[in-house]
């Protein structure tokens, strides 16, 4: 017996109001499982992420190593190469911003460390002019208090805080071999992944096309979109996020305003969250130099605004452009919702997957508008040839 389109729609219907009330009823353990699951397969993901990350750069370095060479070892070794060379760059990447940061937020501790007592000493001073018999001032000037020594009390309690977790030093060893075992197993899976890139395509193309021809067609076009909108998405975000890290600390350099190295890295690597990573480097940044000078920090702000007006006029949309081609009010909306579900990292791939969707739901309407336009089209000839027949008959 034919089930008509009425009664499948009404099957699919039930199905999932049932799919509905079992996820409502057992959603705890239906959580737990994902839990597990997602533990199970996150080294995985996490290859996959790496791979991704690779590829990109694997793809530039395989358009200059001798891209028109027909030399059988040349043709050979321009993979290896070029993803030895990728996982190179990429570790360099990391290492240099590494060896950038650290040196520069030993020095900004260590003038915090040097400043906060004076400063609270400075405030006090300030609250016995002008705040008396006010609860700020009998806060600040509570008897047997020493500014000049609380810090130095705060440092002795962390460090002893810190020492009293020296109890739970083999939860923090395991828990940091499995986090190399992690890194390293997706590592590897994800150089597995770049070098036989190909064939795995191929292969899950043709499992896709065997089992259901027209939406394996359909699915790797969609994960063709996606991919060269990811991919648009990093590379655009990337080169502009260290334009806008190199201008800032140069600038910085120009009007020799401190901690310049530090804040164009801190800029550079917050500027991946659209819309509000830079002004959260700003933030930062601007924390930072108020601890040396205050008029340094007001500098600062305003040397900012200048360069942020025109990087977004003359680099942004030269550099990112279009390339996601997500309008600015959608853009806002999958920053906070990215955001408030995934934090950070919500935040920033929040933007190329809402443009994924955005790019295949305009593809789909745009098919179902011209689906109509074909439709209405003969309807639109015959009432054409019914009038002419009737203006010859007249």
């Amino acid at each position: 017996m034919k089930l008509t389109n009425k009664t499948k729609r009404l099957v699919k219907f039930g199905i999932l109001i049932v799919c509905v009330i079992l996820l409502i009823k057992y959603s705890t353990e239906i959580g737990k499982l994902i839990a597990i699951i997602f533990d199970a397969v996150f080294p995985l993901v996490l290859g996959l992420i790496i791979a991704f990350a690779l590829n990109i750069l694997m793809k530039g370095l395989e358009r200059i190593y001798f891209p028109k060479a027909k030399n059988g070892f040349l043709i050979k070794s321009r993979r290896p190469v070029c993803l030895t060379a990728s996982i190179l760059l990429l570790a360099l990447i990391v290492f240099a911003a590494v060896y950038l940061i650290i040196p520069e937020l030993i020095s900004a501790f260590t003038i915090l460390g040097e400043e906060i007592p004076s400063t609270l000493e400075s405030i006090s001073k300030w609250a016995d002019k002008n705040l008396e018999n006010t609860f700020f001032s009998d806060f600040l000037n509570t008897s047997n208090t020493n500014w000049n020594e609380l810090f130095p009390r705060i440092t002795s309690f962390i460090t002893s805080g810190a020492t009293g977790l020296l109890d739970s030093a083999f939860s923090i060893a395991s828990t940091t071999i499995s986090g190399i075992t992690t890194t390293v197993v997706a590592v590897i899976f994800a150089i597995y992944l770049l070098a036989n890139k190909e064939n795995l395509i191929r292969q899950l193309r043709k499992l896709l096309i065997a089992y259901n021809p027209y939406r394996g067609e359909k699915l790797g076009h969609y994960l063709s979109i996606a991919n060269k909108t990811f991919s648009s998405f990093v590379i655009g975000q990337f080169t502009d996020a260290i334009l806008l890290g190199v201008i800032i600390g140069i600038g910085m350099a120009i009007f020799r305003l401190p901690h310049a190295l530090l804040t164009g890295v801190i800029v550079g690597i917050t500027a991946w969250i659209p819309i509000f990573g830079a002004w959260i480097g700003v933030i930062i940044g601007s924390f930072l130099i108020f601890t040396v000078s205050p008029i340094k920090a007001i500098i600062f702000i305003v040397m900012f605004v200048v360069v942020q007006i025109l990087e977004e006029n003359l680099i942004y949309t030269r550099v990112v452009g279009s390339s996601v081609g997500l309008p600015s009010i959608w853009v806002l909306a999958a920053v906070t919702v990215g955001g408030s579900l995934f934090g950070v990292f919500g935040m920033i791939f929040s933007v190329p997957l809402a443009a994924t969707i955005y790019k295949i739901v305009r593809e789909k309407v745009n098919e179902r508008i011209d689906e109509k336009k074909s439709d209405e089209e003969p309807i639109r000839i015959k009432e054409s040839e019914d009038n002419t027949e009737r203006n010859v008959i007249q």
